[in-house]
């Protein structure tokens, strides 16, 4: 009878050893796999809010010249890429979000990163954005991009004012509620 008290009682320690070794170990994957994660996945901006937007000029689809040196005083910057799905939701809540403000408002820039591997999709993005929203076409991490602070992942929406970035976001809903001049 001792023998099989000491062999139950041997058998439950080893368990016990075996079950706090197998939770050290889910411990340890999970770390290990959010530190891939962290670094498989690039950051979307490398400027934040108070950063100033770098220097840039660029050629919309309709001729204008933007450039950093004539900024206007808010500007909401979108980067969108061909054959990106969720770029695709987000441009008809981009282009209604602009439609909510008048003339002397925000202005409202896209830019489509143009890899020229399917030009038509690119004209689609364009045609998309048509209205009050300006379009330039550039490689991904082109001028635009550099000055915004914006790396090659898309979805991506910058606002800045007076030439510094004031915020950063990756959905049109995350946008900030700009009131009307004089209200």
């Amino acid at each position: 009878m001792t023998w099989n008290v000491a062999a139950l009682v041997l058998l439950g320690a080893l368990c016990l050893v075996n079950l706090l070794l197998t939770v050290a170990v889910i411990r340890r994957l999970k770390e290990h796999a959010e530190l891939l994660s962290e670094r498989a996945r690039p950051e979307m901006f490398s400027k934040s809010a108070g950063d100033p937007v770098g220097e840039f000029t660029a050629v919309t689809t309709a001729g204008e010249t933007l450039s950093s040196s004539e900024l206007p005083p808010l500007v909401v910057a979108a980067f969108f890429a061909p054959g990106c799905q969720p770029c695709e939701e987000q441009i008809p809540q981009l282009t209604a979000y602009a439609a909510r403000y008048p003339a002397d408002g925000p202005r409202f820039w896209a830019v489509v990163f143009d890899t020229g591997a399917d030009p038509e999709a690119v004209r689609e993005k364009v045609a998309a954005l048509d209205g009050n929203v300006r379009v330039i076409l550039e490689p991904p991490g082109g001028p635009v991009a550099r000055a915004f602070g914006v790396n090659t992942v898309v979805p991506a929406f910058v606002v800045a004012g007076d030439g510094v970035v004031r915020g950063t976001e990756g959905t049109v809903d995350m946008l900030p509620d700009f009131k009307p001049a004089g209200v």
